[in-house]
């Protein structure tokens, strides 16, 4: 589960039945609520968002009935006469049993950047990824690009470590050294990064490939 205590990413999670059972209080402020108190056992039809529900609930319900991941989706929240453009991601939560018992997710406000941008590029004499075109030392090795990717996507460092066939002692050595690239500390602001970056294209790359 992701820290929910960094500034730019909003966290929630929703029961079987689609209550909230959790909500981070930025998320709160963000739409008018004096405490994400107030939000635990509602669902999207009771909230300020009711308009888009049925558009939400059917996403979740796909979510719980088949187990998928929903990443990276461009989605609107109505606030008023206000729209606000966000970029989600949620999962299937999970019982020691394996029951898919809710629905979780965070995102990222996005109304006024374009994260799909194509921003960085490979110097294919060496392999690196250059995040920053006026920075030569700002660049992902070809596995930190991997891995960086991987936790954009959602996965744990030992869920990482078994798709790379790398130990798990090798992942974390390698989220460590691109939290230190991106001055970060956890791997939530490493996400909030890569989006700030306009590096979300990546995902959306990989996923042509």
């Amino acid at each position: 589960m992701f820290d929910m205590d960094i500034p730019g990413l909003y966290f929630l999670s929703k029961t079987s039945k689609l209550q909230y059972s959790s909500f981070s209080e930025n998320l709160a402020k963000l739409i008018d609520i004096d405490s994400p108190k107030k939000a635990l056992g509602k669902t999207d039809f009771d909230l300020c968002w009711k308009t888009q529900a049925k558009f939400y609930t059917s996403t979740d319900k796909k979510i719980l009935e088949e187990r998928i991941l929903y990443f990276n989706k461009v989605e609107i929240i109505p606030k008023g006469d206000q729209i606000i453009k966000i970029l989600i991601s949620k999962y299937p939560l999970q019982n020691n049993l394996g029951d898919c018992i809710g629905v979780a997710g965070y995102f990222t406000e996005i109304t006024h950047h374009n994260f799909t941008r194509n921003k960085g590029y490979i110097d294919y004499a060496t392999n690196r990824f250059y995040f920053d075109e006026n920075a030569t030392d700002k660049y992902f090795t070809p596995r930190e690009l991997e891995v960086l990717k991987l936790l954009m996507t959602g996965y744990q460092s030992k869920k990482i470590a078994l798709i790379l066939k790398i130990s798990s002692r090798t992942a974390d050595e390698y989220i460590d050294n691109i939290k230190i690239k991106l001055n970060c500390y956890t791997k939530s602001e490493v996400i909030l990064s890569a989006f700030k970056l306009g590096l979300s294209h990546l995902i959306f790359d990989s996923e042509k490939q």
